[in-house]
């Protein structure tokens, strides 16, 4: 029989988030007859899981609050298109604010209008055009051969929906100089979902490679079934994630979501990304392989044309 005790719930979402897993059997019991009881509170539960050395293990942070400041030179990259600048130029702005010895530099193709390059300009970015050929690898790589060529020793990147929060471009040079003292060279920021229909934002447990040691030889490349859409970086060692405290927000809507997560399940085809993680995904896309729809495209064409 199915138990739906409710404080049992609470419990097993308690684990699922924070450690990946179920409970117990024996915590699963004493944990939900503390929360029934009412000597415990669910934030209470999430704190004594969270100060388990298997939470702990699992979830090394860097702390960087109490370090100094880097005195490495440091680059922000950014592709814009179809005129999704905006993002990009409040960070830039942010980044101007807190820090101005933090290089901007812009990346953009032929979906680019005139004013989003004055502007960007005016903001006193490194704008540079580069006709986008289907492979966006090649557009991030172009970005890292002008960080490299302005001297930068760190670089920060980020899609056009994603907007780095206060907190972190208050203290990126703590972060980096907390991650130079202890060799890391690649660090992964936790994500905010910002739901644009409801206009609600929530935290994730979702980290992103989003700030690197520009060493000789690191690049952006593809990877999956279709490589020119989906890239990594590669040539790096030691990462971490930082503390949630800083993070970033991804912006997107319910219909905006919906269309990353199958345009990734067919990119990736259940390789290192979605699939992965989705057994929907991966039976889905076995579906759509056996009537003939292999591709995005074609799925993206069918859908439109209802």
């Amino acid at each position: 029989m199915l138990d739906t005790n409710p404080y049992k719930d609470i419990v097993r979402r308690a684990y699922k988030k924070l450690l990946d897993r179920q409970p117990e059997p024996e915590a699963l019991d004493n944990y939900a007859m503390l929360i029934a009881s009412g000597r415990i509170t669910e934030r209470q539960l999430h704190d004594i899981i969270e100060n388990s050395p298997e939470y702990r293990d699992k979830n090394k942070f860097l702390s960087f609050v109490n370090s100094e400041q880097t005195k490495s030179s440091i680059a922000y990259i950014q592709e814009i298109y179809v005129n999704d600048y905006w993002n990009a130029i409040e960070n830039m702005i942010n980044f101007k604010k807190i820090d101005p010895s933090i290089q901007s530099i812009i990346i953009y193709d032929d979906t680019i209008n005139e004013l989003a390059i004055e502007t960007l300009q005016k903001e006193g970015a490194v704008v540079k055009y580069s006709k986008w050929l289907d492979d966006l690898p090649r557009q991030r790589n172009i970005a890292l051969q002008e960080a490299r060529r302005v001297g930068a020793e760190w670089v920060i990147s980020s899609d056009p929906d994603e907007h780095f929060s206060i907190q972190f471009i208050s203290y990126i040079r703590n972060i980096i100089y907390a991650a130079e003292q202890q060799n890391y060279d690649l660090l992964k920021v936790n994500c905010h979902d910002f739901d644009k229909d409801t206009e609600v934002e929530t935290d994730t447990t979702y980290y992103k490679d989003l700030v690197f040691k520009l060493k000789h030889g690191v690049c952006f490349q593809g990877y999956g079934n279709l490589p020119t859409w989906h890239e990594g970086v590669v040539g790096l060692k030691n990462a971490i994630r930082i503390n949630p405290t800083a993070y970033y927000t991804h912006f997107k809507s319910r219909k905006e979501r919906l269309e990353h997560h199958v345009q990734g399940m067919f990119i990736v085809g259940g390789g290192p990304n979605l699939g992965a993680e989705n057994t929907t995904w991966v039976e889905l896309r076995q579906i759509t392989d056996k009537i003939g729809i292999c591709t995005w495209e074609s799925f993206n064409k069918l859908f439109k044309d209802g």
